[in-house]
């Protein structure tokens, strides 16, 4: 298994020290996290690269201090 790949909001909360209220405010911000429905009504799935999405963390914030 790749360490990059994080497969469930847990390991994207614990990788980044977050809670699920940041992790999905990114996620409607447009950070690369994949959310899966399986079924209708069901949990979502999150998954992300921890690379990407660390890069992603750093350019938003280096764009915000430039505003």
């Amino acid at each position: 298994m790749n360490d990059d790949l994080l497969t469930s909001m847990a390991q994207i909360k614990a990788r980044f020290g977050v809670g699920r209220d940041r992790v999905l405010r990114w996620v409607r911000l447009g950070a690369p996290i994949a959310v899966e429905y399986t079924e209708r009504g069901g949990q979502p799935r999150y998954s992300a690269s921890a690379r990407e999405l660390q890069q992603w963390r750093a350019r938003k914030f280096r764009a915000a201090e430039a505003v």
